[in-house]
């Protein structure tokens, strides 16, 4: 879609047009991907990248795009690896933050390794700000963290949370499990209860409902405890956060997540991206047979990819107008940072 209104809006008039090099891998694969980006730089001639997605697949790929001074996009950038590979990412996560003393989000913000990069979506590093905001709005100092090593997602929220407390003096408690073991939720809420009242949890959305089922048990979901997680949007990656799994424990789930504050991205409601969500749905069926199920959301980060398409274009023709090299991808990068535009997400502005 992005595509094809650019080469309209932008190329057409330099008589260019731009075309699509497609190459897919089927999880998120710090090894594929990159051998992916080369057949595509040297065989297909690639003048940008769009995606991936994955932080582990996204890394490798744009340390090579700096190399080869190729500008690379993506709409997200921390993606979380599929099931099979999450215990090796967890592993060399941990690594990394006992490393650098800091955390995942950090990896891709070095400017200097990653100068043609550009990433059109949210950034955890902030996360720490929104629940530093909630924290303040309730008057609440005295937090426990609880958080799922085995996980990729939920270590790398997890630990930029413990940065956060840490350094605001408000982390209490904090304990890691192993989510792939059958352990007693119970237990970790009880040494939980004698520290703090807030409880965070960074688990995996399947143990979010275990974790509030057993909070409910021990009357712990009364209105004396709050409990708080994160689902940055609704998607399969993430791990199934609803209270409802259809079994028998569904009414004592509905009613334990009434305790549960939940942190998510805003997603979108303007007229202008929801008519950008029923084109995608269209086109969903129409070019890949497949049909978007009607409680399915079309995420911000779909938006993000299209926005971030625009961008290039917008920076292309900027530089074909003013007899630039648009193999120049450092210089094609300089014109996206930095900068506000209106996209389908809205108000979208580049930081450096």
């Amino acid at each position: 879609m992005a595509l094809e209104e650019i080469n309209d809006k932008y190329m057409a008039q330099h008589r260019i047009r731009l075309t699509k090099v497609q190459r897919s891998y089927p999880s998120c694969s710090g090894s594929l991907a990159p051998g992916l980006a080369a057949d595509m730089h040297f065989i297909s001639d690639v003048i940008a990248f769009v995606g991936p997605a994955c932080l582990f697949a996204l890394e490798p790929v744009a340390r090579l795009a700096a190399y080869w001074n190729t500008p690379i996009i993506t709409g997200m950038g921390d993606q979380p690896p599929s099931e099979g590979e999450i215990s090796v990412a967890s592993r060399l996560l941990r690594r990394y933050n006992m490393k650098n003393r800091s955390n995942t989000a950090g990896i891709l913000n070095d400017k200097s390794k990653y100068p043609t990069l550009t990433r059109m979506s949210y950034c955890q590093c902030r996360l720490t700000k929104v629940f530093a905001s909630i924290f303040k709005q309730f008057s609440w100092k005295h937090i426990a963290l609880i958080l799922d090593r085995s996980d990729v997602f939920s270590l790398t929220v997890g630990k930029i949370l413990e940065q956060g407390l840490k350094k605001g003096g408000m982390l209490a408690f904090e304990k890691e499990l192993d989510g792939n073991e059958d352990e007693s939720f119970d237990n970790y809420l009880r040494d939980a209860s004698m520290y703090a009242r807030v409880v965070v949890l960074c688990v995996r959305g399947s143990l979010v409902r275990k974790f509030m089922l057993a909070a409910h048990a021990l009357g712990m979901t009364r209105g004396d405890w709050t409990f708080l997680d994160v689902e940055i949007f609704q998607g399969s990656y993430w791990g199934e956060h609803d209270w409802k799994a259809g079994d028998l424990d569904d009414g004592l789930a509905r009613k334990a997540y009434e305790a549960l504050l939940r942190v998510s991205l805003l997603q979108p409601t303007s007229d202008k991206f929801q008519d950008f969500a029923d084109k995608v749905k269209q086109r969903s069926v129409e070019d890949y047979n497949y049909t978007i199920s009607e409680g399915e959301e079309i995420n911000f980060v779909i938006g993000a990819f299209y926005d971030g398409v625009f961008l290039l274009a917008m920076a292309l023709n900027e530089t074909l107008w003013e007899g630039g090299d648009i193999r120049d991808g450092r210089g094609i990068t300089a014109r996206m940072w930095a900068r506000e535009f209106s996209g389908i997400t809205g108000v979208s502005y580049i930081s450096l």
